[in-house]
């Protein structure tokens, strides 16, 4: 995809991908991804966003998650699919992430969890979520995956955005997340089929 300059990359270990255009659609699981990915991380939580911190997390707090994110992506045990914007300040600057994560168990092996799906605050609200998605949908389904599960955290209004793209709530989970001592939110947990 190239839309608005943003292109559509798989993360893997360094292998190069087709070319689209001047641009190399694979992208390496390397230092400066683990660098971008931290850093797009600390902005979205800053902003309040639902990916498993606060919006005081600092970069140290929030790395240890991301390191081990890219360490999966390493040994393939996590796919990641990622927007990037080529800009004149930045050759390829990360602008949106999301992590499918295939199960392990062979009885379970047609599905994943979809992980993390991440989108700068200053790129929100121009559909790249759900287009990020519908590649995550392509990657699945190239994986031979026919289920993707997610979870997400209530009282954010994500459940009209998951079950507009398909989604289909299957359970709750009450008090999942604490925010604070007096701030507690549940988890809500949906399924989906692979494919249209």
């Amino acid at each position: 995809m190239r839309e608005n300059n943003f292109v559509v990359r798989r993360v893997g270990p360094g292998q190069p991908g087709a070319a689209d255009g001047d641009r190399n659609t694979a992208l390496a699981s390397d230092n400066f991804f683990a660098a971008a990915l931290l850093t797009l991380w600390h902005r979205v939580s800053q902003a309040g966003g639902s990916v498993g911190y606060l919006p005081t997390a600092t970069r140290q707090e929030i790395a240890p998650a991301a390191a081990a994110a890219v360490d999966e992506i390493r040994a393939g045990k996590r796919k990641a699919l990622v927007f990037t914007q080529h800009t004149d300040i930045a050759k390829d600057q990360l602008i949106a992430c999301a992590f499918l994560v295939p199960a392990t168990i062979a009885l379970h092996s047609h599905r994943a969890e979809v992980r993390t799906v991440i989108v700068d605050p200053d790129h929100q609200g121009r559909g790249l979520g759900r287009a990020l998605l519908g590649e995550v949908d392509k990657y699945a389904s190239e994986l031979g995956i026919d289920t993707l599960t997610l979870s997400v955290r209530g009282g954010r209004g994500l459940e009209k955005f998951y079950e507009g793209i398909g989604f289909t709530e299957y359970g709750r989970l009450p008090d999942s997340i604490r925010l604070s001592p007096t701030d507690s939110r549940e988890e809500i947990f949906y399924w989906r089929s692979v494919g249209p």
